[in-house]
């Protein structure tokens, strides 16, 4: 059955943005403000980011991660087409397979907005951890067509990740639809002083991946652990290198070195998807 979902429920990252997909899609807009009751402690209280490497150190690409979405941040769209953008859901009920319906709520209530249409969210398939992604579409009322993909990967205290990936080309899913084999995967905002990817810091990628790693735990993002992270960017500033060190966190998968590519949100702001490699 069809599902008119929205993209801000509990536990989901992003909310929908308004420009007509008709229109030229442009840059992204400010992401969601990070100060939103939602999110997570202040990253300036102990535990929060610090420093920031030079933002144009050289990051490359873990072997075997060229293609997926961890390795691959998110482009402008090409000339008459919409941005592809991804959001996220953490399933804090520790769900680690989704039937066709599941796969169509991205959120409690409300829908699936995406350019100013209201879609209506049908998913062919269900898909479960590391398996393949379910294949949906979205279907606005006056019959436009968006491709949808699903996917539930690893993520941290066993609370696994909803992937979404929406949009792109209208005839076409995303390609960048694979994930490191076990990886665990966090997704956080950017700060709202830096929409544009190439402005993004090492700060950006580490307020991301702090907020990432406290939302894994608490639907309030509430940790109860302390987190200390510092980043670098590639020359493009699209792809982070992070430390995080954590001597309290109950999941050992915390502290590592963590990579992520920056995406555009469903909100039109920069986001970063993040996997720990190792």
């Amino acid at each position: 059955m069809g599902a008119a979902v929205a993209l801000c429920g509990a536990g989901l990252v992003g909310c929908g943005p308004t420009q007509d997909p008709g229109e030229d899609p442009g840059g992204p807009a400010d992401p969601a403000d990070p100060a939103d009751p939602a999110d997570p402690a202040d990253p300036a209280d102990p535990g929060g980011p610090t420093g920031g490497e030079d933002p144009a150190q050289p990051v490359a690409v873990p072997v075997g991660w060229e293609g997926t979405l961890l390795g691959t941040p998110g482009l402008p769209p090409a000339e008459g087409e919409a941005t592809e953008m991804v959001i996220a859901r953490v399933l804090y009920d520790g769900s680690t397979a989704l039937d066709a319906e599941g796969a169509a709520v991205l959120g409690d209530a409300g829908e699936l907005e995406y350019f100013g249409l209201v879609y209506d969210l049908v998913c062919e398939t269900g898909t479960e951890l590391g398996g393949e992604p379910a294949t949906c579409v979205g279907t606005a009322g006056n019959g436009q067509q968006i491709p949808v993909r699903v996917s539930v990967v690893t993520g941290l205290f066993e609370h696994p990740l909803q992937l979404t990936q929406i949009g792109g080309r209208i005839d076409a899913l995303p390609e960048r639809t694979s994930f490191p084999a076990g990886a665990p995967v966090v997704w956080g905002p950017v700060a709202a002083e830096h929409p544009e990817m190439d402005e993004l810091t090492g700060e950006d990628a580490e307020h991301a991946l702090v907020w990432g790693l406290q939302m894994s735990q608490h639907r309030d993002g509430d940790p109860e652990f302390s987190v200390e992270t510092d980043c670098a960017l590639s020359e493009d500033h699209r792809f982070a290198r992070c430390t995080a060190e954590s001597a309290d966190a109950e999941d050992e998968s915390v502290p590592g070195t963590w990579f992520g590519s920056a995406q555009y949100g469903a909100d039109g702001g920069t986001w970063f998807v993040f996997g720990r490699e190792g």
